[in-house]
């Protein structure tokens, strides 16, 4: 599937002179370029269209891309509703990737369709509308222009179109062009089958009608194939609306093709014309759009707590979950019902979560209702993203192993009054304000926040009635900051007195218990009707997915009156004893002496795994990434580890059996462990060639030609052969297949033990254990020793580039060109910040002459090097060229970056999508540091005098 560029030819247009993108849609058995096509050869997108939107006298000087979509166009692309969504998304992706240029995020689209591929456009808008992968689209549809398109009729009517199509399409004996073959009886078949879902799909679109434009062309004359009109005018025509909706000479096939000739030119007027008026009508809408995006990503990125949704899960799992008694009453249900599962890690919580998600997505767009779910998927603490108090803490212990004398006459036992009084001070809350909290994605800020920007993307409206009520000029007055839990009631409110919703948490068990209260206390307020208002109770029904290992949620889920649901191990297990089935098929394949082994692989591992997805998920990964010798294989099956951590340890440790492999896993490890986004593939392979590069030389100084003698082509086969059960890639971006195994590489030993893993011995584990404050200093100087490799001494805006666009693109280049750029540039000093507020007292991390000249050079603005990196940070800026070239002054960049003590969060304004993840960031400074111990020192003192203390 391709999405082809008709005009301008590729390379010979500036992107930031194009006004607006067309994208055509061909219907069954169609052509990306003949089914545009007239007699004369006229391509009427390609050598019609522009030149008359470009014409003075018209009013002109719009210029546009025409893009066409190139797809089979079979009867299962374009009737099945599989098929239709899977060529809908295609196309919505294949859109995404054309228009990454930045000079093309803002601009309008519009959509023509053709018979059955209006269909497909009317599915893709649908999706756009529901899935937050294609917001950037979704923005900026201004609206289709139809030819020849069945918009609604009964299931009869439908069933005739789609038969008279396939006379239309029939195909002819080259021998006798006059002599169509007849559609065979399995096609008319399939197309009766398929009618119904096809109707669902063309009628569903009806709720969007008010948000777009269109133009709707009817064919006026029967084709000659099949000797009628093959669509009706009363069933060409949207819904109860005929302003848009006019006859065309020509038949269903002729309909969108137009000739130059005059009279060709002159049957064209009215479509052009209608084309025109929606690009001419869309600076004032485009605005708009830009300024909700700009008041929403104010609150948070759209990407926070939403990490689940772009996530494919395998093809029919999870369909146990959903036949659950207590599912489907909840998901029946309109009042306000409270479901709350719980089960082990590594069970498939948060797949089922998104199930849910997406089947009320389905559902509303079935009955042609806007989004009635919002969801938030909170994440566990990433550990690069330290806790204050858990900084605070360790630095107590630090100080007394540094002076052990400070203790020597109160020892550490289990019953002493000492520790127990330590142990106090240590948890005790600081009685100092402290500054309010920004969205993370484990935070009540962070629940609120994304949740409240899914409301307001279904309901804009409330934007300028409640987020920006009260801004002077619509602009935030300076430092603001919303108060998070007063928005999220009054926008739920306003929302719920109209319509229900349903709330899906998944992971509600990651946020504090600070946080969980209070976030229960709201959705008390919310219950309770306000002063005056004579409607009923709001309808809020809420989901929730926590660990079975939460200490409180037999008691919050009874207080708070939650049917409760607890995922067994033998839940789903035939749907993985089945997954597990197909997968020792292929692994008998690969290796023949496992059948010898063992008859029944799959029953093995779901017998170890006791339904754990995630330890089946490894086990098989192991068995088919590792080599086992018979013996070791039955060793394996007949005392498989006990838990995940142990699997882990196992996997590890075969690993290690190969020294080269060993280092290529250790360094994928560590950047997908601590990257602070996930990174893509190229950004990995760069990332490895720096590394493996200044492992090889030794020098502190890199070259790109250094580093391109390193990179190596196999990368990713070797990361799938090797990493494939540790590592899992998604959308082209790589992460840790559970954060659990993340917990295994940065927790100590003796700390695993104590979560419960008393009776693992693992082995293995201090080979690949990663001290967090050495991973950060080794990532932010390979980040360092990258961005002043010679190439970047001189920045993009050094030449002759004068205008922001220009110089966008170019740094874009530049980007391109040099793949860990981005990376480096957006994360290097919180990579060395994280280090400094992660190491503690006695650490043997120091920084060398050479890191400390090479971090004054990227922070002295008079430096190419520093330009370099500060110009990435200002293309990824929000307000673009308003203060080009000002951003990209170093100082004006490093301002940007927060200081090391305190929390927050890397700021968007600074980082844009790339650092949009919200993470919360808790860190403190050297200084602050060593107070923090002698003021340690001093508490210790008193309590050794005075116990009462």
């Amino acid at each position: 599937m391709l999405l082809h560029q008709l005009y301008p030819p590729s390379g010979l247009s500036n992107p930031s002179r194009i006004d607006a993108d067309i994208v055509l849609v061909h219907g069954l058995q169609g052509h990306y370029s003949r089914t545009w096509t007239a007699e004369d050869n006229t391509v009427w997108p390609r050598d019609l269209l522009p030149n008359i939107l470009q014409r003075p006298e018209d009013g002109g000087s719009i210029n546009v891309r025409v893009l066409s979509l190139d797809y089979g166009g079979s009867i299962g692309e374009t009737t099945t509703k599989t098929g239709i969504y899977i060529t809908a998304r295609s196309l919505l992706q294949l859109l995404v990737d054309k228009r990454d240029d930045p000079r093309a995020a803002w601009r309008p689209i519009i959509f023509v369709g053709h018979s059955l591929g209006s269909i497909i456009i009317k599915r893709a808008i649908q999706v756009a509308y529901l899935n937050t992968m294609f917001k950037s689209i979704r923005h900026n549809i201004l609206g289709v222009v139809y030819f020849a398109t069945f918009h609604h009729g009964t299931a009869g009517e439908f069933s005739s179109y789609l038969n008279k199509l396939l006379k239309c399409h029939a195909p002819r004996l080259k021998s006798f062009p006059m002599v169509t073959i007849s559609p065979t009886k399995d096609m008319v078949k399939q197309i009766e089958e398929n009618s119904g879902s096809l109707k669902v799909t063309s009628q569903d679109f009806g709720n969007l009608l008010d948000r777009l434009d269109f133009q709707n062309f009817v064919e006026d004359r029967p084709t000659e194939l099949v000797e009628s009109v093959v669509v009706q005018k009363h069933q060409g025509t949207i819904g109860i609306v005929t302003g848009n909706t006019a006859l065309l000479l020509g038949d269903h096939l002729g309909l969108c093709k137009f000739g130059g000739t005059g009279d060709e030119e002159k049957r064209f007027v009215v479509v052009w014309k209608g084309m025109k008026r929606m690009i001419q009508a869309s600076p004032r809408r485009k605005k708009l759009v830009e300024k909700r995006k700009k008041a929403l990503d104010l609150l948070c990125p759209d990407v926070l707590c939403q990490s689940m949704m772009d996530k494919t899960p395998c093809v029919g799992t999870g369909q146990w979950f959903l036949r659950l008694p207590e599912v489907e009453q909840w998901l029946a249900g309109t009042s306000d019902q409270r479901l709350w599962v719980s089960g082990r890690s590594g069970c498939g919580k948060s797949y089922l979560a998104k199930q849910i998600v997406d089947r009320i997505y389905d559902r509303d767009m079935q009955e042609g209702r806007e989004a009635s779910v919002i969801c938030a998927f909170l994440r566990e603490p990433n550990p690069t993203h330290v806790d204050l108090n858990d900084v605070l803490s360790g630095i107590l212990e630090q100080a007394l192993d540094v002076e052990p004398e400070l203790y020597i006459d109160r020892p550490f036992t289990a019953d002493s009054k000492f520790r127990n009084m330590l142990n106090k001070a240590r948890k005790r809350e600081p009685s100092r304000h402290v500054r309010k909290a920004l969205p993370a994605e484990n935070n009540l800020e962070g629940l609120l926040a994304a949740t409240v920007r899914q409301v307001l993307d279904i309901k804009p409206r409330l934007i300028r009635e409640i987020l920006t009520r009260g801004w002077p000029d619509a602009k935030p007055p300076l430092g603001w900051t919303p108060d998070y839990r007063e928005l999220w009631l009054e926008v739920m409110r306003r929302t719920l007195t109209t319509r229900p919703l349903s709330l899906v948490v998944d992971g509600f068990d990651q946020m504090e218990r600070q946080d969980r209260e209070a976030f229960f206390e709201m959705l008390e307020q919310l219950k309770k009707r306000p002063e005056g208002k004579k409607r009923g109770l709001y309808k809020l029904k809420l989901l929730f997915f926590t660990n079975e290992m939460y200490p409180s949620l037999d008691r919050e889920s009874a207080k708070y009156q939650f049917v409760r649901y607890v995922i067994g191990p033998e839940n789903g297990r035939a749907e993985l004893e089945r997954n597990m089935a197909s997968r020792s098929k292929i692994l008998y394949r690969l290796r023949p002496h496992y059948a010898r082994v063992c008859g029944n692989l799959a029953q093995q591992v779901l017998k170890a795994a006791s339904g754990n997805y995630l330890y089946a998920e490894v086990m098989m990964g192991s068995l088919k990434h590792a080599h086992y010798s018979e013996d070791g294989l039955r060793d394996l099956l007949n005392n498989p580890p006990s838990d995940t951590l142990g699997l882990y340890d196992h996997v590890l440790g075969k690993v290690w059996e190969n020294e080269e492999n060993r280092r290529f896993v250790k360094r994928v490890l560590l950047w997908v462990a601590f990257q602070q986004e996930p990174l893509s593939l190229v950004e990995l392979r760069e990332a490895l060639a720096l590394q493996k590069a200044k492992d090889i030389t030794g020098r502190d100084n890199l070259t790109v030609e250094d580093v391109e003698d390193c990179l190596d082509d196999h990368a990713e086969h070797m990361m799938q052969r090797f990493c494939g059960h540790l590592v899992k890639f998604e959308n082209g971006r790589v992460e840790l297949v559970h954060p659990s195994l993340r917990k295994y590489l940065t927790t100590k030993a003796k700390n695993l033990r104590g979560k419960g893993s008393d009776n693992v011995e693992l082995c293995n584990h201090a080979e690949f254990y990663m001290e967090e404050a050495e991973s950060h200093q080794t990532l932010g100087t390979l980040c360092a020793t990258y961005l002043t490799m010679p190439h970047f001494s001189e920045p993009v805006r050094s030449g002759e580039i004068q205008d922001w666009n220009t110089w966008q693109a170019e740094v874009k280049v530049r980007m391109r060109r040099y793949p860990l750029l981005r990376y480096a540039a957006l994360h290097w000093s919180v990579h060395l910040k994280l280090a400094r507020g992660l190491k503690v007292p006695g650490s043997m991390i120091r920084d060398s002459r050479a890191q400390r000249e090479r971090q004054q050079r990227l922070e002295n603005g008079q430096e190419g090097f520093a330009q370099n990196w500060a110009e990435v940070g200002c293309y990824f800026h929000d307000e673009h060229e308003t203060t080009y070239p000002g951003l990209c002054r170093v100082d004006e960049q490093v301002s940007q970056i927060p200081p090391p003590t305190g929390t927050g969060t890397l700021p968007s304004t600074s980082h844009g999508p790339a650092s949009s993840h919200g993470w919360e960031q808790k860190r403190i400074s050297k200084y602050g540091r060593h107070s923090f111990v002698r003021a340690t020192r001093k508490v210790v003192a008193k309590l050794k005098h005075d116990d009462t203390s």
